[in-house]
């Protein structure tokens, strides 16, 4: 009976002790869940005021914003040619958008030349514009059109929020 009552009483302890934890880890589960859902909608509501942040400038120059298919892929080449020719002569800002810095710009030219390859076009940053072209007046551009627009410069600086950016002199 000794033995049977030990027996007994563990496994009552045991079931006990169960029932104990599958409480305790019901309730850490409700608890994550609950933490999982409050991140999300943090997360979320963080992710929306940054991108309404960043649209809002965007919006506001949407006037000003030009196509420049800035790819130097042969397929493209057309429309780059095509692009360079329109805006010959038409100073240009870019405004880059970098996750850890934000938005910068930085006034340009596209050119039109003939490569080995055929006609292409590059960006000439605009201090050199009248001079003659050296490597280092010329921009071959990693061009990704999430991360780059290309504006008209007039347009771009008559509109207010153009103040918002900051002008990177070292943006290549």
């Amino acid at each position: 009976m000794c033995k049977a009552g030990v027996e007994m009483t563990f496994t009552i302890l045991t079931n006990v002790g169960q029932n104990n934890l599958g409480q305790i880890a019901l309730k850490m589960g409700v608890m994550r869940k609950l933490m999982n859902g409050f991140l999300f909608v943090a997360l979320l509501s963080f992710k929306t005021n940054g991108q309404q942040m960043r649209s809002n400038w965007q919006e506001q120059l949407k006037p000003c914003e030009v196509e420049i298919p800035l790819h130097y892929a042969t397929k493209n080449q057309s429309k780059l040619i095509e692009a360079a020719e329109k805006y010959r002569g038409v100073e240009l800002i870019l405004v880059t958008i970098d996750k850890k810095n934000g938005p910068s710009y930085k006034s340009y030219y596209l050119e039109r030349f003939q490569g080995d390859f055929g006609p292409s076009a590059y960006l000439v940053k605009s201090e050199y514009i009248d001079q003659d072209r050296r490597p280092e007046h010329v921009i071959f551009l990693r061009y990704n059109p999430k991360d780059h627009t290309f504006y008209k410069a007039d347009c771009f600086r008559d509109n207010s929020a153009s103040q918002a950016l900051k002008h990177n002199e070292n943006h290549n």
